[in-house]
């Protein structure tokens, strides 16, 4: 476990700690943006849908986290776009994204 001795408020603001932390970050991002090209479609959409519930999680860990508000209105947003979603499916009308990827492959 590396411990950083911070000494002044620009230190607290930064998102990478350190250089380890922007290697590791940047390689993320590089892997991300090629997994359009190396997986299939099915994983691709389950890779989405990890990568959706990852930002809700981080949006209610840093309200609740770092300001120490409860909040139910991650909950509620999450669950409309659960219901639309899955209305809009029952209904014929598939996600933008994947209506979007087989109009640009003719």
């Amino acid at each position: 476990m590396r411990f950083i001795f911070k000494t002044n408020y620009a230190q607290d603001i930064n998102i990478a700690r350190h250089g380890g932390d922007k290697f590791w970050y940047s390689l993320l991002i590089i892997l991300m943006l090629s997994m359009p090209l190396i997986i299939d479609d099915f994983y691709l959409g389950e890779i989405s849908y990890v990568c959706i519930l990852a930002i809700a999680g981080i949006g209610l860990m840093i309200l609740s986290g770092y300001t120490g508000l409860a909040s139910l209105g991650h909950a509620a947003f999450l669950g409309i776009g659960a219901y639309t979603h899955a209305f809009l499916l029952t209904n014929g009308i598939p996600f933008i994204g994947l209506e979007a990827n087989a109009f640009f492959n003719y």
